[in-house]
């Protein structure tokens, strides 16, 4: 049975708690991720922003603000204002059965990956994706 590990984006992208909203938007866009790991200034995993997070923020703060005024407004907001604190996480030596089985009863689209309470991964649709090509092809 293959393991999260297998599957997993090894070391993933984070942000700072305190980096700003436009510092994680421009990370996202750069590299294509909806995804990203908040960790404090010692490193630690304190929570999760996703694009969804970034979308309801913006939305009802910067309805018919032009793309200047946006990116001044993204710049005062912490990243801690907006992040998800109450995240589930998964071991990197479980089954990804058991971390499929939690996408599809909680519909979420990724768990931060950790070994004890090192982040070392996030498990993610795509990665899915990747499995199942991989299986099939």
């Amino acid at each position: 049975m293959a393991k999260v590990h297998e599957v997993m984006t090894a070391s993933p992208l984070m942000i700072q708690a305190d980096a700003s909203l436009y510092d994680a938007r421009g990370v996202m866009g750069e590299h294509h991720v909806r995804h990203l790991p908040v960790c404090n200034e010692t490193g630690e995993l304190v929570g999760l922003l996703t694009q969804r997070d970034l979308l309801a923020c913006t939305v009802s703060i910067l309805a018919d603000v032009d793309q200047q005024s946006q990116n001044e407004i993204e710049q005062g907001i912490p990243v801690r204002e907006v992040m998800t604190t109450d995240i589930a996480c998964v071991q990197q030596h479980s089954n990804v059965i058991e971390a499929a089985d939690y996408f599809l009863e909680h519909n979420h689209s990724c768990l931060p990956v950790l070994e004890g309470d090192e982040l070392v991964g996030i498990l993610t649709e795509v990665d899915f994706i990747k499995l199942s090509k991989r299986l099939l092809g």
